[in-house]
């Protein structure tokens, strides 16, 4: 599954602290070729704004400059994806394992009645298997 092209996106607000956590334990965990990492921050806040863009300005950064919540977040930040792939990060989501990208892939293009996938077992549904 390494030929698929996918972009991580990172979704925070007002947490830079755990965006940083979540963004380097992804970062070091993960050996997954990416197409491009997209950061969105909700807090509409100037000086998260500056940080972000001094610390991550290899990343594509989606500022809201107004607080939109979460839903309209995720429409932002997956407007600007160009890939058919997505890994979506929530700041407060520690990746801390390799292969997740390519496991979850594996399932996905194997399995169509599967339209996403979770790093964690935790539901019991049935069409579930271990990432």
């Amino acid at each position: 599954m390494a030929n698929e092209a996918v972009t991580a996106v990172f979704f925070s607000c007002k947490r830079l602290h755990l965006l940083r956590e979540s963004f380097d334990a992804f970062v070091d965990n993960n050996s997954y070729p990416l197409d491009e990492i997209i950061i969105v921050n909700d807090s509409a806040d100037p000086a998260i704004h500056a940080e972000l863009k001094k610390t991550y300005p290899d990343c594509i950064l989606v500022l809201n400059e107004k607080n939109v919540g979460l839903f309209t977040s995720i429409d932002n930040g997956y407007a600007r994806v160009r890939t058919p792939w997505v890994l979506h990060v929530e700041d407060d989501w520690k990746i801390t394992r390799d292969g997740l990208i390519a496991k979850s892939l594996e399932i996905m293009t194997r399995r169509e009645d599967i339209e996403e996938v979770w790093p964690r077992d935790f539901n019991n549904h049935g069409t579930e298997e271990t990432v």
